[in-house]
């Protein structure tokens, strides 16, 4: 790293400033911790070298994946939306999972809306991170409406713990369709359904009177060929 840094002072000192500045940018997405890749942002800042939009969109990963999420989206405001620079779609889902993390769920939605607007399929960590962001704060049915988008956008497939949150949130307050809807995506992509969505589903259906649908759920969940215990 000390090597970029003095290469990039030579390049400086002979007035060749694009080419310092691809150094240092070329750096950051190879840094290994967010240490060294602030550390490279600020050497390129205090020379009055700006960074291009990769470069951006990789420092604000890293953040968001070594916890720092106050600083990406402080980052994200200050030098992406302050200077006018349009998000690219993995600057998009980086921020998704930022906003998730610091439960502005509003400022998530507004990335996630874009990307499918773009036709851009979100990430599987960015969909996972804003289901459950709903599902924490307790508004399912906006859970549900963007795994509905995903689904219908493409065969992208979540983890478990995502189907397992959903159904559970959805059948907890009663949503018994929209849940079993969760449980048939999953069929439907090939994904062996969990023995705690299984449970739920009919403990639910029984729950709120509707025991000969769970009766033939049951039935029907014991023809598949392997469930999941997770």
């Amino acid at each position: 790293m000390e090597l970029s840094f003095s290469l990039a002072d030579q390049l400086i000192s002979r007035r060749l400033f694009s080419s310092a500045q691809k150094v240092i940018q070329r750096l950051i997405p190879q840094c290994s911790s967010v240490s060294e890749a602030t550390s490279a942002a600020d050497f390129a800042f205090s020379r009055g070298m700006g960074l291009d939009l990769i470069s951006y969109g990789c420092l604000i990963r890293k953040l968001v994946i070594f916890g720092e999420v106050w600083m990406a989206e402080a980052l994200y405001m200050h030098c992406m939306v302050g200077k006018g620079l349009g998000p690219d779609r993995n600057l998009l889902n980086s921020m998704i999972i930022c906003y998730c993390k610091l439960g502005k769920l509003e400022e998530a939605t507004s990335c996630f809306d874009r990307l499918i607007k773009l036709k851009v399929i979100p990430w599987v960590g960015s969909c996972n991170a804003i289901i459950k962001g709903f599902c924490v704060q307790d508004r399912v049915l906006e859970a549900y409406g963007c795994f509905c988008e995903i689904s219908e956008a493409s065969d992208i497939v979540q983890d478990f713990a995502c189907y397992n949150r959903l159904v559970d949130g959805l059948c907890q307050r009663g949503f018994l369709d929209e849940g079993f809807h969760v449980f048939d995506v999953m069929i439907e992509q090939g994904v062996p359904p969990t023995v705690h969505v299984c449970k739920s589903l009919i403990i639910s259906f029984c729950k709120w009177g509707r025991v000969e649908e769970a009766e033939i759920l049951s039935t029907e969940i014991e023809s598949y060929d392997s469930v999941v215990d997770n």
